[in-house]
């Protein structure tokens, strides 16, 4: 095994005999599949148990999935779907807002992104999905986009997706997610549901949930201090005791 490793990674001639590797060698040995820390067979195969639920598995996701650079005045592109799925990623981004003509569009809201369509990602994305693996595909939507315009992309996911797209009800009596074998060429949808108190404008993200706990904090911070606030400027005497031991306020320089 040893000289079969030698003859395969000793770009020279033998020096001193037919068994001995050079430093050379021996580096391309070590930057070799034999060197490599894990190991290299399961890199083209699956070898971990995938009935368990979804839930137990760590997924290989991408953030703001459709930037080809920086999140503030990059370009968004549908090619920025296809690298991803390629390389075994099973979670991509897509953010939506509402885009001309009825159609919604993918960029990153409130900057200088520039946009794409929502129905051009939705084609490459069922386009590249299984093309590595058959495991499933979560869309990890952050959804800006009023009702009719979420009408709208329910519509293009159905017509391209097609048996694709996982829209069975879960069994109420299950309390477990189903697993990534169970869930082979499926494409899954997670995405903020609407409740019946919502208006027609949508928009229902978590990050819009986040801001408005923030600024409940906020209000609450508010009203916590300003009974204090109130209360240390109520007295003249409690001024003069906030201020320097040494404090003249008869003294000519004393307010410089």
């Amino acid at each position: 095994q040893a000289q079969a490793l030698i003859d395969q990674y000793e770009p020279t001639a033998p020096l001193g005999g037919d068994s001995v590797m050079t430093i050379e060698g021996f580096t391309r040995f070590l930057l070799g599949p034999e060197g490599m820390a894990f190991n290299y067979k399961h890199q083209t195969t699956v070898y971990q148990d995938m009935t368990q639920p979804l839930s137990h598995y760590y997924v290989a996701s991408s953030h703001n999935t459709y930037l080809t650079g920086d999140q503030l005045k990059s370009n968004s592109s549908v090619e920025a779907y296809i690298r991803p799925l390629k390389l075994g990623c099973r979670c991509v981004e897509l953010d939506c807002w509402d885009g001309p003509d009825g159609q919604p569009i993918i960029y990153h809201g409130h900057t200088l992104t520039s946009k794409i369509k929502f129905v051009d990602a939705i084609k490459a994305i069922n386009t590249y999905a299984f093309q590595t693996t058959p495991y499933p595909v979560i869309l990890s939507i952050e959804n800006h986009c009023s009702i009719p315009q979420q009408t709208e992309m329910a519509r293009i996911m159905e017509e391209v997706f097609k048996e694709k797209l996982l829209v069975e009800t879960p069994d109420p009596n299950e309390f477990r997610l189903p697993s990534p074998e169970r869930l082979k060429n499926k494409i899954l949808i997670k995405n903020k549901k609407l409740s019946r108190e919502d208006d027609d404008d949508g928009d229902v993200t978590d990050d819009d949930e986040a801001d408005e706990i923030e600024d409940e904090h906020k209000v609450d911070r508010r009203h916590q201090s300003s009974p204090e606030r109130v209360q240390a400027s109520s007295s003249d005497d409690d001024v003069d005791a906030a201020l320097a031991p040494d404090f003249d306020p008869d003294r000519d320089d004393a307010w410089q």
